[in-house]
């Protein structure tokens, strides 16, 4: 009765005014499992190349998970999730590019942003904001420490309301306290709103996290890895075969002849450096 009762609103209101006056967000790039996409009064499951607008609310379930992209950047969804996309602009004149978490987790890869433009995830427990970084973060309101973030590159700023203010969408959202993580530690905030101690992953965690929450590029990436032959190479040695290689590749190379962009070049030596290596090996 469902998809009936759908096609009976779609036929009965200009459903197409609305569509013209959403503003687009993003494109589902990869799905898998069960996923729902509620738009105003419309809920249906987002298919791949669907195109998402702020104000779209996503919901995963035991199974579901969705890759996205926006601009430059994409994020990676996983199971039992429920967020939504909003854009606003606060009193300094800064574009916020707002993901409300309301339970589950989810990897984010920020790219480009402009030089007014910032990434902000919004919880009940605390929220955080990044201009161009690959972290994961998840929350979960039933936890003893509901609010965690894995920082894989780059750097977030996590903060959390005041005692008096738990609604971080409050107009009088009070920043009490404050937490930096930078690449390969993690944080967050417990119930009673105390920052957590931050501490350090390993990169076997860092390489379940990019499984768990798997974002295009990741698997180019490892192939370049893999062609090196370093995967378990001490830092110092590895560090010496990558910057050879890269002095006598000329093209003629095949680990290199399929990779132009410098960009991506670059992103391949750190990763190489830093990825897939447990010390412990």
């Amino acid at each position: 009765m469902k998809p009936l009762f759908l096609v009976i609103l779609f036929s009965s209101f200009p459903l197409v005014t609305f569509a013209k006056s959403a503003d687009p967000f993003g494109l589902v790039m990869a799905r898998s499992g069960e996923n729902y996409l509620t738009r105003g009064i419309l809920e249906f499951e987002a298919q791949i190349e669907e195109t998402l607008m702020w104000g779209d609310e996503i919901e995963t379930g035991e199974d579901g998970s969705l890759q996205i992209t926006f601009g430059s950047s994409f994020l990676s969804i996983g199971p039992n999730t429920y967020v939504s996309f909003h854009k606003e602009t606060n009193g300094k004149g800064e574009e916020l590019l707002l993901m409300k978490l309301e339970e589950g987790s989810f990897r984010s890869k920020i790219l480009n942003l402009g030089s007014k433009q910032f990434f902000e995830v919004v919880t009940e427990n605390g929220r955080l904001r990044v201009d161009g970084t690959d972290f994961v973060t998840s929350f979960n309101s039933e936890s003893e420490e509901p609010f965690n973030v894995s920082v894989l590159q780059g750097q977030v700023a996590l903060t959390n309301p005041g005692e008096n203010q738990p609604n971080a969408d409050s107009p009088q959202f009070e920043e009490v306290e404050s937490v930096t993580l930078r690449q390969q530690e993690r944080g967050g905030f417990l119930g009673s709103g105390q920052a957590k101690e931050v501490d350090k992953f390993s990169f076997t965690e860092a390489n379940q996290l990019k499984e768990d929450y798997p974002i295009p590029g990741d698997e180019l990436v490892t192939l370049s890895i893999d062609k090196l032959g370093v995967a378990h190479a001490e830092i110092n040695t590895l560090t010496e075969n990558v910057l050879d290689t890269q002095e006598q590749s000329s093209g003629e190379d095949p680990t290199f002849a399929d990779i132009k962009d410098d960009v991506l070049l670059n992103t391949v030596f750190e990763l190489t450096i830093k990825a897939r290596i447990d010390p412990d090996s």
